[in-house]
């Protein structure tokens, strides 16, 4: 019992650096849409904390972040039309997802951000637009961002804020 323990305390304070990609599930449903025929469009702000002190050092050694969407309707899909990375100068840097997810009635979905980013930039943001056909319920989306180090560990979960909605979508430049 002793020799588990102390196997998981080794383990638990690993400090070698991980690499996370960004990671989409290979069950997600890709899906060609016209965003014009939604009924309903948002757009949703989720800042990204990239810097947190906590440890004796003074200094991270590992960032992970996640976006969370949770359809909470329990009839209509939601559709997210794109997700995006935003530089502390509010420049947009890079895509998050590639082609339109169509997200069923209460499912959930996880996308993992790039750490190489996450690691080299003071600030960042994501925007995500979505749109469903009819809106009964709006989806809960928020982001999870956990600063691991030797001395410890702290998460922080930021729900979105709404940015624009179906009157307000703004014709982003493209990268």
């Amino acid at each position: 019992m002793l020799v588990i323990f102390i196997l998981l305390v080794f383990f638990a304070f690993d400090q070698q650096p991980h690499d996370y990609a960004p990671q989409l599930e290979t069950d997600y449903e890709f899906v060609e849409i016209d965003p014009s025929i939604l009924g309903y469009r948002e757009s949703v702000y989720l800042p990204v904390y990239t810097e947190s002190y906590f440890s004796v050092e003074d200094e991270y050694s590992s960032i992970l972040a996640s976006v969370h969407i949770e359809n909470n309707s329990i009839i209509q899909p939601i559709y997210i039309l794109s997700a995006d990375y935003y530089d502390a100068n509010g420049n947009r840097s890079q895509k998050l997802i590639e082609r339109t997810i169509r997200i069923e009635a209460q499912q959930a979905i996880q996308i993992t951000l790039d750490n190489a980013i996450l690691t080299n930039s003071t600030g960042l943001n994501v925007i995500v637009d979505w749109g469903a056909g009819v809106i009964d319920k709006r989806p809960r989306i928020y982001i999870s961002v956990s600063c691991i180090s030797a001395t410890g560990a702290i998460t922080i979960h930021e729900e979105g804020i709404i940015v624009s909605d179906q009157d307000e979508i703004m014709d982003r430049r493209p990268l």
